[in-house]
């Protein structure tokens, strides 16, 4: 699952990206400068129900708040057949 975030500056961006990774240990963050605004991915393999979606998204959500970020939504990408 990717969860992305919005950020006006490059150290916004990565100060949230830094406390992801300190926090939970199962993630990969990927920090998009050339994009305006900079986004934040995070990516996380989980078991996508309503319930860990939304725990995640919320958790996410937070951390980026207190750096100015916004949430961007989330969503996966589904290997071909």
């Amino acid at each position: 699952m990717d969860f992305c975030h919005l950020f006006e500056d490059e150290q916004s961006a990565k100060s949230m990206a830094n406390e992801v990774v300190e926090i939970f240990l199962d993630v990969e963050v990927d920090i998009y400068v050339d994009l305006d605004p900079i986004s934040v991915c995070v990516s996380r393999k989980m078991v996508p129900t309503h319930k860990s979606i939304t725990m995640a998204e919320y958790a996410f959500a937070g951390i980026a708040n207190k750096y100015g970020g916004v949430s961007d939504g989330w969503g996966f990408m589904v290997d071909s057949l």
